[in-house]
């Protein structure tokens, strides 16, 4: 019996060790990294940082079978001492661990050590992870459901690489392009003028007619995206695909103040969406204010002090100090202004001279503490009324400046748009999140998660409703809830749909037919869902772009 056992123990410690062991690898020397081929997925780690991988990442290899594994790494070591084997090892083990598929001893393992990097800034910038190949030669996602949309082509952006670029989109969102931003597809720098294809997507019919998933997988629950708006950023050179090296960042014009917001970058590899960061309305909009009273101290010769919930300022003051004065501090979604004795006074004369418009404007009035309550949206327009009272130099060359509504011209323009040669002065843009990052050429977006609730499986037989004819050449179906900012789209066979709201389904044929099923029908479906006929209309003359969708459903 000892020794039964004995011999059984043997045999699991050396299963364990096998199993410890990285597999066996070939080793290549390359110059730096090239673009991500389309027959693989990129799982990145931190340079000299081991890593535990994306469980989603991993999850889109299920049923595919895996050919080859890539390790890329840089020679470059901070350190002398640095065990570069040691560390890919133990990368490699993780990663097995991680998805125990990849122990299949048929998987070719190759170490891909980039020579070209001589510094800690210039290692940082290559790739470093894993590529895992497929024996499919397709790219392992592909957005096969995109419909060509004449409405909302990408607006493009010639860039000299040597100088970069700022451009304002037609929506008001500013993109900022650096110097020597891109390499061609081998990695290799890029000379003279290149493009940038902008597409922004901002309402659920361009979201339709762009075929971009509408869901996020996070910790094994599905949720549903609320859109503040998406973004596409692609770069060509003689019709040829770019890959980044720098970043590029956008000012994004949100279409909505959307709370619990993130922003996400979209895995091509996988079509999953990546979360990158947390949004937050209240932190730009304090960076605005800031800059907006900045302007008002330069035109008005006036100082304002804008201050946090502690009463720290939050600008430094840069006019010389005087006696109108007017501290801002924001209190349960108010703004509260001090005034100094002078500025006081002012407003005294105000409240004399034009008492509807102190009525209508001020929610509160501190005589002792000599402070008014107002919404910040009004707080512009209080403070020039309120020294438009006081005799003091220069008013008059501000107000002679001012816009429609009676503020200083300056003071109109969000505070994203100074300062970046923007082509549309005098514009307002409340909604902008500035600084998003986009280090790879793609599609990202700003949306809120949410469980869609009660839902609806559907297997639809698609009926024209004139004709009584089976619609044929399906492409995709569309479900557009009303209650949201998006549209989810579906192979037409099988399609959900939420019990709870109102929803609009769009069935795009591959012969360009456009046919539509109200949310007035939709609520005679069966309790359970499942096999149903669905009599739609065909709406081919009245919808041909996102714009004539948009305005045929009154979204």
């Amino acid at each position: 019996m000892k020794r039964s056992i004995l011999v059984i123990f043997t045999l699991c410690s050396l299963n364990v060790n096998i199993w410890s062991q990285a597999p066996k690898h070939e080793l290549a020397y390359v110059a730096h990294t090239a673009a991500t081929p389309a027959n693989c997925i990129e799982i990145p780690s931190k340079f000299s940082n081991e890593n535990i991988y994306d469980a989603a990442l991993l999850r889109s290899l299920k049923n595919k079978e895996i050919a080859t594994v890539e390790l890329w790494y840089t020679r470059y070591k901070q350190s002398p001492t640095f065990d570069q084997v040691k560390l890919n090892e133990t990368r490699v083990k993780q990663l097995q661990v991680a998805y125990p598929e990849l122990r299949n001893p048929n998987i070719k393992w190759v170490w891909k050590e980039q020579t070209e990097a001589y510094t800690r800034e210039e290692a940082a910038k290559c790739f470093h992870g894993f590529r895992i190949f497929t024996t499919d030669e397709q790219p392992l996602w592909v957005n096969g459901y995109r419909v060509d949309d004449l409405s909302n082509q990408a607006e493009h952006i010639s860039v000299d690489n040597s100088k970069g670029a700022v451009f304002q989109a037609k929506s008001g969102s500013i993109i900022h392009i650096p110097a020597m931003a891109v390499l061609d597809a081998q990695g290799n720098p890029v000379s003279g003028n290149y493009t940038i294809d902008y597409t922004e997507y901002r309402d659920p019919a361009q979201i339709a007619f762009s075929g971009l998933p509408m869901n996020f997988l996070e910790q094994g629950t599905n949720f549903a995206f609320n859109s503040a708006g998406m973004y596409e950023i692609r770069g060509y050179q003689n019709n040829q695909p770019l890959q980044l090296q720098e970043a590029i960042t956008v000012d994004f014009n949100c279409t909505d103040q959307i709370r619990d917001l993130n922003f996400y970058a979209l895995d091509q590899q996988t079509g999953n969406w990546l979360k990158r960061t947390s949004l937050d309305f209240n932190e730009a909009k304090a960076v605005v204010q800031a800059e907006q009273l900045k302007e008002m101290q330069e035109f008005v010769g006036v100082e304002f002090v804008l201050v946090d919930q502690d009463n720290q300022p939050v600008i430094a003051p840069t006019a010389p100090k005087g006696t109108q004065r007017i501290t801002t501090q924001e209190i349960d979604g108010k703004t509260v202004a001090t005034l100094s004795d002078v500025s006081w006074q002012d407003y005294q004369i105000l409240k004399e001279k034009e008492p509807e418009y102190v009525e209508k404007h001020i929610v509160k009035e501190d005589s002792v503490k000599r402070q008014l309550t107002y919404v910040w949206e009004d707080h512009a327009g209080i403070v020039q009324k309120i020294f438009s009272h006081h005799p003091f130099e220069g008013w008059q060359a501000v107000t002679a400046n001012a816009g429609f509504d009676g503020q200083p011209v300056a003071n109109n323009r969000n505070a994203t748009l100074l300062g970046d040669g923007s082509r549309d002065p005098g514009h307002s843009y409340p909604n902008m999140i500035k600084g998003l990052n986009s280090d790879k050429f793609g599609v990202y977006n700003c949306d809120q998660q949410y469980r869609m609730g009660k839902t609806l499986g559907l297997q639809p037989t698609y009926v024209d409703r004139e004709t009584g004819k089976t619609i044929g050449n399906q492409f995709v179906t569309c479900v557009i809830d009303r209650g949201i900012n998006g549209s989810f789209s579906y192979d037409p066979k099988w399609i959900t749909i939420s019990k709870l709201v109102e929803t609009e389904l769009i069935l795009f044929t591959k012969d360009q037919k456009v046919y539509h099923v109200s949310s007035e029908t939709l609520k005679n479906l069966p309790e359970n869902g499942g096999a149903t006929e669905l009599k739609m209309k065909d709406i081919s003359d009245q919808v041909k772009t996102s714009e004539d969708l948009k305005k045929y459903l009154n979204l």
